[in-house]
């Protein structure tokens, strides 16, 4: 446990935060971040992205271009 939360939680909270990273700044295809994140079903990892950010991932792919003109990485990070 980590800070009073399963680890699973833990683990799928990090997982996340990286996948909103890869998918407002990478450029990448979602199966890549899907894989690259540690999700082997591309359902597992939209059912748990739905539950965390309540809504599809690819509503935050059209947020690279907010971040992309951000010129200070701590207000992307602040986003998360």
């Amino acid at each position: 446990m980590h800070m009073g939360f399963p680890t699973f939680v833990t683990l799928r909270d990090l997982r996340m935060r990286q996948a909103v990273v890869l998918l407002t700044n990478s450029g990448l295809s979602l199966d890549k971040i899907v894989h690259g994140v540690g999700y082997t079903s591309r359902s597992s990892f939209f059912r748990a992205f739905r539950k965390i950010h309540g809504s599809h991932p690819s509503e935050y792919g059209n947020m690279r271009n907010v971040v992309e003109s951000s010129s200070n990485t701590w207000d992307l990070l602040e986003r998360l």
